[in-house]
């Protein structure tokens, strides 16, 4: 009986190490490829229950596209996120990130967060590829509510102003 105690209290205690030794500082760079935590014997919740907006500012650039394009995530608590530039023509990253407060950009035109506080917004900047003159992006995201509940595939939307410019939506 003791030992089946004990048994129990080992695996208890594993599953508990692991959840704390999550990636608190953000994604690997091995999670480039599927965009998907490295949370085991976990699968995303369904895309259409996410509590959260993702919204760019636009999703077409030009050279002259500066600073960039506004990207955020805003709703209820959140924990991490991961979120990539991809050319919905040819379905290849592009472009890079700014480091601003809380993030990391990656070497794979994506960026993550550096901390494993809960946030309820994250604005992000992007910036177009320099060697091409005008294009298309498409951001796509991961987002972690907590070690356990995650949400993948949330393609961020573009509002429509209803005045004719963008900046007025990014407004606090």
């Amino acid at each position: 009986m003791w030992c089946l105690r004990i048994t129990i209290a080992l695996l208890f205690f594993c599953v508990f190490i692991s959840v704390i030794h999550a990636f608190p500082q953000g994604a690997p760079v091995e999670s480039c490829d599927s965009m998907l935590p490295r949370h085991e014997l976990l699968k995303p919740s369904p895309p259409e229950s996410s509590p959260f907006s993702f919204i760019a500012s636009t999703n077409h650039y030009t050279y002259s596209t500066i600073p960039g394009i506004t990207v955020e995530i805003l709703g209820a608590p959140f924990k991490g996120f991961f979120v990539a530039a991809i050319d919905p023509h040819t379905k290849k990253r592009i472009g890079s990130w700014k480091k601003v407060k809380g993030t990391d950009p990656l070497p794979c035109s994506a960026i993550t967060h550096v901390d494993p506080y809960p946030k309820s917004h994250v604005t992000l900047l992007w910036e177009p590829p320099r060697d091409r003159g005008e294009g298309d992006v498409i951001f796509l995201a991961t987002i972690a509510e907590s070690y356990s509940v995650y949400y993948t595939g949330q393609v961020a939307t573009v509002p429509i102003p209803t005045d004719g410019d963008f900046n007025t939506l990014f407004k606090k």
